[in-house]
């Protein structure tokens, strides 16, 4: 080592530095790295949905941070049952509004009555947001919101849900009684909402009415229609 106590470097190829010993050979590398590049953290930070979860779990939580809950596709008991207790935790988190986007153009009964039902329950104030096609008993989710807009496109088809039953005799006619009683309960709501009498909408959902985003501004199923950019 030279009289000053301070060994000579070297600058390797590959971008490392070194120091030399007493014969003048390559030490053990001392691995100070080339600075970091700027940016390089905000793009590993945007990349960790890739490697810690789904493309799908990130935008869920991207919703989720906003108060937006996201129902599409059939609404069967499982979606009504995940979309519910998502309301459930942003209630639970604060009073803003919560936001339910909804595109379902097929429903169950049931299922509809959980999401109206937790509806119900809510502190926060539930905007509704339609868009696509709504239809069947997914309408009277629209109905338990406090404010409904649509898309300048969405779609509403008022009909009836179709329904199985088994069993023995006794057992699938106390099941179809309990379908019209849902059924009639689920008039009622919309025609509080609408101001139309639960007769007609029973009509209308019979037949299977199809209705516009302007029919149903007309209609009472909604309130807005958000304008275009």
């Amino acid at each position: 080592m030279p009289l000053g106590g301070v060994a000579p470097s070297l600058k390797r190829a590959d971008g490392f530095a070194c120091e030399l010993n007493d014969l003048g050979n390559e030490a053990t590398p001392s691995y100070r790295s080339r600075p970091r590049r700027p940016g390089s953290s905000a793009r590993r930070k945007s990349a960790l949905y890739a490697r810690d979860m789904s493309l799908g779990g990130w935008l869920q939580e991207q919703l989720f941070e906003r108060r937006i809950v996201l129902v599409t596709g059939r609404l069967d008991d499982d979606a009504a049952a995940k979309a519910a207790a998502a309301l459930l935790a942003l209630d639970a988190r604060g009073d803003r509004p919560i936001e339910l986007h909804l595109d379902s153009s097929d429903s169950a009964l049931g299922a509809a009555f959980v999401l109206i039902d937790t509806a119900d329950t809510l502190r926060s104030a539930l905007r509704v947001f339609c868009r696509g096609q709504i239809g069947g008993p997914a309408i009277g989710v629209i109905a338990a919101a406090d404010h409904r807009a649509a898309a300048p496109h969405a779609r509403f088809d008022l009909s009836q849900p179709t329904a199985q039953f088994a069993g023995t005799p006794e057992e699938i006619a106390a099941q179809s009684r309990q379908q019209q009683e849902l059924l009639w309960k689920l008039y009622g709501r919309l025609a509080r909402r609408t101001g139309r009498p639960a007769e007609e909408i029973a009509e209308d959902m019979r037949r299977g009415r199809y209705l516009d985003a302007r029919e149903a501004l007309d209609y009472g199923l909604i309130d807005a229609i958000t304008a275009a950019r």
